[in-house]
This record gives C-alpha cells, sequence and structure tokens, in this order.
C-alpha cells in the first residue's frame, strides 16, 4: 500500500496519467465525426498509399527492384514505427530504422542508407510540394457564398 501511494504521488505517475487521458480524450474525439465512413476510407487510404509510394520507390533502385510487396510492407511499417520518435520529420530515426529493414532482406547497408536518404528526401518534397499547392488553391476553393 505504502509503494502504491507513493507511486501514485510522483509527478511521473501525473504525467503519464494526464497523456493517458489525451489520448482517451482523442479515440473519444471519434464519437464527433459526421461522416465515420468518410473519416475511416480516407485514414485507409492515406496508409495505402503511403505503403504504394514506399513500394514503387524499390523499382527506382537495382538493389530493391526484386524486393516483395511484403518487403515494402515490412520497411514501410519499420519507418512508421520510427516516426513516432519525437524527432522532427522523423530525421534520423526513420533512416536507421528503414535501413534495418532493408539490410534485413539482403540489402547492403549503404545502399539502404541510400535509399533511405533519397526516398525520405523525394517523399519530404512531395509533402512541401503539395502542400503549397493547396494553399494556394484555398482561396478558390473556399470562395464566400455570394
Amino acid at each position: 500500500m505504502a509503494l502504491q501511494k507513493k507511486i501514485r504521488a510522483s509527478r511521473a505517475f501525473y504525467q503519464i496519467k494526464g497523456l493517458w487521458v489525451k489520448f482517451k480524450e482523442g479515440f473519444l474525439s471519434f464519437r464527433n465525426v459526421p461522416n465515420k465512413p468518410w473519416f475511416i476510407g480516407h485514414s485507409i487510404l492515406i496508409f495505402v498509399f503511403y505503403f504504394l509510394m514506399m513500394y514503387l520507390n524499390f523499382f527506382a533502385f537495382g538493389y530493391t527492384s526484386h524486393l516483395t510487396p511484403l518487403a515494402a510492407l515490412t520497411v514501410f511499417v519499420f519507418g512508421t514505427l520510427a516516426m513516432v520518435a519525437p524527432v522532427q520529420g522523423g530525421i534520423g530515426p526513420w533512416h536507421f530504422m528503414v535501413i534495418i529493414a532493408l539490410v534485413a532482406y539482403g540489402v547492403s547497408s549503404s545502399d539502404a542508407g541510400i535509399f533511405a536518404l533519397v526516398v525520405h528526401g523525394a517523399l519530404n518534397i512531395m509533402i512541401i510540394v503539395l502542400g503549397l499547392l493547396a494553399l494556394l488553391a484555398l482561396p478558390f476553393v473556399n470562395k464566400p457564398a455570394q
């Protein structure tokens, strides 16, 4: 009992409890989504297209072109897990995890490093360009009602 009281009185306990409350709030906010099927569908599509981007990038390099969709899924999952790290844009952890996954499939570490660097850069450039285009399109899409 004394240990339990000590744990509950600790600062770490309150921080973890606060994170849990926010996490739960986030999941419960799904109740307020107006069109749940569209939300779920778009969420799935986002991950499908991210996976396809990873898989299609395999064909851009001779040393990864022979890899299967399962290998792409593995690399995608490793990269996704790396994005959880509290690092801006996943720079570092994403590369490390992608390299580890590719090496597990027989790609040399130097080739895997090149793949990770080029693919991460290309994906980020695409996100920046499409984001800027979307920003420029906003005035046309969100015209005030007349």
